[in-house]
């Protein structure tokens, strides 16, 4: 139910603009893959419909991140 206009918003991956104006830029993907694989990256999405923001923090969901966590919860 969010209002997004697709052809506005921008998205970075590790400061590497990898989609605008409702395209993905193809020619990107290379570096923000690289980007990726550090250790810590940033994403950063502009949807361009009015100045508030928002920080989310997340952390490694891999599996192996998963099966460590369970060996020592059950």
């Amino acid at each position: 139910g969010a209002y997004v206009e697709s052809d506005k918003l921008v998205l970075w991956i590790g400061g590497v603009k990898v989609a605008a104006q409702g395209r993905l830029l193809t020619d990107a993907l290379a570096e923000a893959g690289t980007a990726m694989k550090a250790r810590e990256f940033g994403v950063r999405l502009d949807l361009r419909l009015g100045k508030s923001t928002a920080t989310i923090l997340t952390c490694d969901l891999s599996y192996d991140y998963v099966r460590i966590n369970a060996e020592y919860t059950t």
